[in-house]
């Protein structure tokens, strides 16, 4: 988990009440290497400020569901963010987040991920 600064990483949290978030869905067989290239970008964004609008990003959460007593077979990239009311800025986020995970470091772009 990766929060700012004062929030806790839980939706009773009264800073979270208002909120929601994007998250993604990857099944093993992406490869290890394409799993942590999507979440070095998300987090990379995250504290560069590049995901937009960044001032409603509260966290992102990489949640393993391949193994362990709950494995449902796969990894879950999740973006936190606050103002749920706000469609127009929700929507910019979403977009930028999917950009932002279909861009490799080089600055080239593969085939990109649809969040939920």
């Amino acid at each position: 988990f990766l929060l700012k600064r004062g929030w806790r990483p839980e939706w009773e949290d009264p800073k979270n009440a208002t909120g929601g978030h994007f998250q993604v869905q990857l099944k093993p067989m992406a490869g290890g290497a394409q799993i942590d290239e999507y979440w070095n970008n998300v987090v990379l964004a995250m504290i560069g400020g590049t995901l937009e609008p960044y001032d409603m990003i509260t966290g992102a959460r990489l949640v393993d569901k391949i193994s362990g007593g709950k494995a449902a077979g796969f990894i879950r990239i999740e973006l936190w963010f606050s103002k749920y009311e706000d469609s127009t800025a929700v929507t910019a986020l979403k977009k930028s987040m999917e950009k932002t995970m279909a861009t490799r470091l080089d600055g080239s772009t593969h085939q990109g991920v649809k969040t939920e």
